[in-house]
Order: C-alpha cells, then structure tokens, then sequence
C-alpha cells in the first residue's frame, strides 16, 4: 500500500483512538470500516484515487457518523479546558484586557441604563408640568414631521 495512503487511513483512525471510547457493541463496526478503507487502498492508484474514491463511497459518510455514535474521552476535554486555562493564565496581558473591556462594558451599560433613567425622569418632570408638557410634545411633534419630509441630501 502507497506510503500516503497509509498515512491517510492512520490519521483517521488515530483520531479515533486519541479522542473517543469505542464501546464493546461499535467494536465491530468500526473495525469493519477501517478494514474496507485498507482494502480500498490497497486498490487505489495513489492517495488522490483513494481519497477520491473514499469521498464517493458510502464509507467516508460511515466514518463521519461515528463521530455522532461514539463518545469523546473525558480526558480529552479536561485537558482543552486545562490548556486554556493555562494558556490565558501565561498571558497576563489578555487577562488583563479583557477585564478592563468587560468593565468598560460595564460602565457603558450602566451610563446607558442611567441615562434612561434621568431621562424618564426629566421626562415625567416636563410632562408633569402644566403647559410645558404641551409645548414639548407640540415641539417633538414638528421635529418629527420635518424629520420625516426633510429632502435628502444629494452626495
């Protein structure tokens, strides 16, 4: 079997073996399918022919689906998490620009929600107000129509 082919069929199943548990009862299968992928190669030209043919057979659907049937080994996940988070703990520089983005997200959202608030405030204050309330709602009022028939500028 050509070097490449080989090496096409081993990555597939490495990743397999690195990542997931193949329980008892999918045993069989996934050794049926790995099985038909070195007989495929052994007939195959070179690794363009195999893969060519793998993709249009039934087995490269096969051997996605068994990413769907088999589960991924806790320790795999473990360590992502653990990488990450002693990726970010070694770049003290991220850390720390991410805190300041989150806070500054912070005091956005909260100049927001108070700005809201004191203009709800004026607002009720206006409106509460005998004639003046009148005025700013005629005032707004025009400002909306003329906002509204206002001729574009042309560029």
């Amino acid at each position: 079997m050509d070097q490449y082919i080989r090496a096409s069929i081993d990555n597939r199943r490495k990743v397999i073996d690195d990542y997931y548990t193949v329980p008892d009862v999918m045993k069989d299968e996934t050794e049926g399918l790995f099985r038909e992928m070195e007989e495929l190669g052994e007939n195959a030209a070179d690794v363009s022919d195999f893969e060519t043919r793998f993709a249009e057979s039934t087995m490269n659907q096969r051997y996605l689906d068994l990413f769907t049937k088999l589960k991924i080994r806790g320790s795999v996940v473990a360590g992502a998490v653990k990488d990450s988070v002693l990726g970010r703990m070694k770049d003290k520089d991220s850390l720390k620009d991410d805190a300041e983005t989150a806070m500054g997200r912070a005091v956005d959202d909260l100049t927001l929600e108070k700005r809201a608030e004191m203009r709800q405030d004026l607002d009720e204050k206006i409106y509460d107000t005998p004639v003046l309330g009148d005025i700013v709602t005629a005032s707004r009022v025009v400002d909306s129509g003329l906002r509204l028939f206002k001729k574009k500028k042309k560029n």
